[in-house]
Order: C-alpha cells, then structure tokens, then sequence
C-alpha cells in the first residue's frame, strides 16, 4: 500500500518537475562561446615568454616558506590517510611533502650562498 502511494505521488510531480525544466530553458539565454575561435599566430609570442623568464625565482624566504608549507601539506595527507586506514598511502604524502620541502630548504640555502658569496666578493674586492 505504502509503495503504491509513493508510485502515485511521483506520478504527480514528475509532470511538475519537467514544466520547471523546460521554463528555465527558456529563461536562460543563449550561449556565445567566443574563445572557439583560433587565434592567429603572428611569431611574437614566444618573446614576451622569455623576458619575463628571469623574474620567475623565488626569493630565499619564500623558498623557506614552502618548504614548512610542503611539510604541513605532508603531515595532513599523512593524518588523514591514517585516519582513513591506508598506512600506505599515507608514507607516501608524507615522503613527498618531505622532500618537497628538502627541496625548498636547498634551494634556499643555495641563495644565501649566492648573496652570501656576491656580498664578500663585493667587500673583498671592490668595483673599480
């Protein structure tokens, strides 16, 4: 009985449901895609990529700052798979987000050498 007043009731809203549907489609305007259209190549887009490509370092700090970045999102993916009960995959999120932040933490590292090394050079000997 209960099944066949719930059959029923569908019944009901089932034409409801599709007037809705067919009055937002008349609502809605239409769509105008603009980006299916190529862009014409012209040979000069290649250059505004390369001189722009020296300024894409990350400064020393910022390097340290994805590295304790890079370890956090290790230690969450770690928490949650274990939580989850995959001890697996969860050694992999944090090994990665380890050595991604090994990573950061050298190349900071290998900018203080540069200041450090570019600063003693320029007191021990002077420009002319």
């Amino acid at each position: 009985m209960k099944r066949l007043f719930l059959i029923a009731l569908a019944l009901l809203f089932v034409p409801m449901s599709a007037e809705l549907i067919a009055a937002r489609a008349r609502n809605l305007p239409p769509e105008n895609n603009h980006n299916t259209v190529a862009k014409r190549s012209n040979g000069q887009e290649g250059r505004h990529r390369r001189r722009h490509r020296r300024h894409r370092r990350r400064g020393i700090g910022q390097s340290y700052k994805q590295a304790g970045a890079s370890t956090a999102q290790g230690g969450s993916g770690f928490g949650k798979n274990i939580a989850r009960g995959k001890p697996i995959v969860a050694g992999r999120r944090l090994g990665k987000g380890v050595g991604r932040a090994g990573k950061n933490v050298g190349q900071g590292s290998a900018g203080v050498g540069r200041k450090v090394g570019t600063k003693t050079k320029d007191v021990v000997k002077p420009k002319p």
